[in-house]
């Protein structure tokens, strides 16, 4: 009996969720279960694999991404960004006092000072820009906001200063139309599919909760019409999915999720269980 195609999922182009898919540069990047319905007997031919797919040539990503990352410290606001991404305190009060803008850019890849500090979970930084006048919802010159920036690295306690001073938890400023609950979700499932260290004292589940608390909408497409659902579960997170859960996430609007459902485990149950709750009501 010859193999049957498997079946593809595509978490579409967003965020950072796409970097950790192209970042891969595979057209098979994970299996998750079996093609069978969620009920029944299943079928007499080899049930085919669910895989997430993307192509792209790795070399270039990394090549594209180490760009986007530099910065330009030949002016005085490139260096007062350098400073706030070494989370060097000292020289961004100097910069600052010597009337270098909060809110500046750099010239190479617009990176702001703000956004670099709460990237680095520098919340002692995050906190003397803020106290200089820094917009804690204005995005860079790549449309990312700061808590954007926080949510990519897991930097929690730059993310509380963020929403403490103001910040648009729902903003959606980047190319891609992503809030900061994606960018969160699709950090986590970058490095769970590349195998890239974790930050220290990272708190997946207590950001995601921070952003949830402070009303970020689990079920807030892009531009593309993704949401972080799919990627959660694509990474096969329980306790993520089930916190998403209890903040509303509505699984059964998510296209595809006929086919995520059938991962075995603890993450299908929650599938199912939560469209079983959604087909009654």
């Amino acid at each position: 009996m010859s193999p049957r195609i498997a079946r593809r999922v595509r978490l579409g182009a967003y965020g950072a969720v796409a970097a950790a898919l192209v970042a891969l540069g595979t057209t098979a990047i994970a299996r998750l279960g079996s093609d069978r319905a969620v009920s029944g007997a299943p079928s007499e031919e080899p049930p085919p694999a669910i895989r997430i797919e993307a192509s792209t040539d790795l070399e270039e990503t990394v090549e594209k991404a180490e760009k986007k990352a530099a910065i330009d410290d030949t002016t005085t606001v490139g260096r007062l960004v350098a400073a706030a991404r070494a989370a060097d305190a000292g020289r961004v009060r100097t910069l600052l006092s010597e009337g270098v803008s909060p809110d500046g850019r750099e010239a190479l890849n617009g990176h702001g000072p703000l956004h670099q500090a709460a990237r680095a979970n520098s919340p002692e930084v995050v906190d003397v820009l803020l106290a200089a006048g820094a917009d804690p919802s204005a995005p860079d010159g790549q449309g990312v906001t700061p808590l954007m920036r926080a949510a990519d690295s897991v930097a929690l306690d730059a993310g509380r200063r963020l929403l403490a001073a103001g910040a648009d938890v729902n903003a959606q400023h980047d190319p891609d139309g992503n809030a900061a609950l994606t960018h969160l979700v699709g950090g986590s499932f970058r490095r769970r599919m590349t195998g890239e260290a974790s930050p220290n004292g990272s708190d997946l589940i207590g950001f995601a909760r921070l952003l949830l608390e402070r009303g970020a909408d689990p079920n807030l497409e892009n531009r593309s019409g993704d949401e972080p659902l799919k990627a959660v579960v694509a990474m096969q997170d329980a306790p993520l999915l089930e916190l998403l859960l209890e903040h509303g996430a509505r699984l059964d609007e998510v296209s595809d999720i006929h086919l995520l459902a059938r991962i075995p485990g603890p993450v299908g149950q929650l599938v199912q269980a939560a469209l079983q709750q959604a087909s009654e009501e």
